[in-house]
């Protein structure tokens, strides 16, 4: 394939942003972006990194370089995974070392929010999400009214007129109103 001067790969124009900036030079950031690639890349291949049944209950939190050596921070779902987890340590250093090609790896595990980027829902194509509910003010100050004069207090009386008009419109919505 021929080269075209008039094009730059993505990571030349990466490292010049990041070469220009002050901030990034003292700071390392060439390094800090490596090492969130390295991350993200680490998510996505957790299942083989760690195995089946510990991939369900754990996700890699965060990676941190000192020295050469690199330190992953894994939280897991459940204090009763955690023993078990600890138990595969040597497993998971020895698939990492592998992963990222570096000799020096711990791994540290603790309990916290386990997110994989597989839980999250999809959303939804557009032919099927739902347009919002709009009310006009005059309308909920009146259904409002109507609540108070039954001996709601006014707070309880506005949210409860919201709920009732926004059931009305959807109801119209479905019935083809």
């Amino acid at each position: 394939m021929l080269r075209n001067d008039a094009f730059k790969p993505a990571g030349d124009i990466i490292r010049e942003g990041l070469d220009k900036t002050s901030s990034s030079k003292e700071s390392g950031g060439w390094a800090r972006l490596a090492l969130a690639v390295k991350l993200s890349e680490l998510c996505a291949c957790w299942e083989e990194i760690a195995g089946n049944p510990l991939s369900k209950k754990s996700a890699p939190a965060s990676c941190e370089c000192k020295d050469g050596a690199i330190r992953v921070t894994v939280n897991v779902s459940e204090s009763s995974v955690l023993a078990a987890a600890k138990f595969r340590r040597a497993r998971v250093e020895r698939n990492l070392r592998l992963f990222l090609r570096i000799d020096d790896v711990k791994v540290e595990f603790r309990v916290g929010p386990a997110y994989s980027p597989s839980a999250a829902a999809q959303p939804l194509p557009p032919y099927k999400r739902r347009a919002p509910v709009t009310l006009a003010d005059a309308d909920v100050e009146e259904e409002k009214r109507k609540f108070q004069e039954s001996g709601m207090s006014e707070g309880l009386a506005r949210e409860m007129a919201r709920v009732k008009l926004s059931v009305e419109k959807l109801a119209k919505r479905r019935n083809g109103g």
